[in-house]
């Protein structure tokens, strides 16, 4: 998902910083959009909570059983 809009004299705002987090922690993030989405992190507080937030998640994701997640209910 390369978008040649991610420069840095186009910025990122906070909407699409907040989609790419998720991706970013998960470690799939392209490498163009990881510069766009670092430099914003790093000047705002909301999207550097939220990434903290989140960096959790691939901890949490190692811990659950495939084949039990994956059961029918």
């Amino acid at each position: 998902m390369s978008d040649s809009r991610l420069r840095p004299d186009d910025p990122l705002d906070c909407a699409e910083v907040e989609l790419l987090l998720g991706v970013l922690v998960l470690g799939a993030i392209d490498p163009g959009e990881r510069y766009g989405v670092e430099a914003h992190v790093a000047s705002c507080a909301r999207c550097a909570s939220t990434l903290a937030d989140l960096a959790v998640l691939p901890g949490l994701l190692h811990r659950v059983d495939v084949d039990e997640a994956t059961r029918p209910l």
